[in-house]
This record gives C-alpha cells, structure tokens and sequence, in this order.
C-alpha cells in the first residue's frame, strides 16, 4: 500500500483535523518563547570599567576582571541594553549564571517529560496535556505578575 491510498482510506485535512493541529502546537509556541527567552535576557553585553584611567586605555578581559574584582570598578555597558547581567553586574566571575540557569531550565524539562510521560500512561494524554497547558499559563501570569509588581 502506497502513501496516497493511506491518504485516500484516512480522508482529507479537514477543519477538525486544524483544530487538533493548533490546539496541540499551542503548547510548542510557549515552549519556543521560554527555551530562547534566556538568549536574550543573559546577554552579555560589552564593558569596560568605569573608574579607567585614561579613558582610552585598552584594558583586557583579565585586567578588567580583576580590577572589578579588587573593587576598583563598575562595570559600565557599552550598550543600552538591560538584561540580568546588566541588573545584577554578572561578569567576571559570576559570568556562569545565566549558563546554569538555562541549564536548570533543561533539566527541569527532562524531568518533566519523564513525568508526565508516566503519567500520562496512567490518566491519559489528554489530560495530562491540558494540565501541562494550564501549569504553563500559571508560570507565564505569575512571571507576568511578579513583574509588573516589582
């Protein structure tokens, strides 16, 4: 048996079936936004030290580190963006962070797989989907409230 007469036995790619496609890869959409968001909020941008002297000395990665690790200087970002690094001065030493962040975050998804694959054995797919959709939504009002709070 070819794939068309498969194709032909099963039917068309009807309304139904859309359905089903969009409700399914709904979870994939939010999943996409969590797993790249670190890219870009652990983004590490350019620094010099701001107590440098003179101003246009080139001072090296180890230089600078060690300066800012001494105390003689803050890191000042080259860049107008905002990210944790920026927040919380994550360099140096501290560089490592946002890495073991996004690699908790994979770790927690194993786990979770592995999970809710058993569970989903036990209570069914369905379920267990629309329960990992509602948890996601949870997770993404309360970031969503803790943000707008702070």
């Amino acid at each position: 048996m070819d794939i068309d007469a498969c194709l032909q036995q099963a039917g068309e790619f009807g309304p139904a079936q859309k359905r089903i496609y969009y409700l399914v890869n709904l979870m994939n959409v939010l999943a996409a936004m969590q797993t790249l968001a670190p890219a870009f909020i652990s983004y590490e941008p350019e620094w010099t030290c701001s107590s440098q002297s003179p101003p246009e000395e080139q001072q090296t990665s180890l230089q600078r580190c060690t300066a800012f690790e001494e105390g003689h200087c803050r890191p000042h970002y080259l860049s107008g963006y905002t990210t944790v690094v920026t927040e919380w001065d994550l360099v140096c030493r501290w560089s490592y962070l946002p890495k073991i962040s996004q690699s908790a975050y994979f770790v927690g998804m194993m786990f979770s797989c592995w999970s809710l694959g058993s569970l989903a054995e036990r209570i069914g797919r369905k379920k267990v989907y629309f329960l990992s959709i509602g948890r996601e939504w949870a997770s993404v009002m309360a970031g969503w409230l803790l943000q707008c709070t702070s």
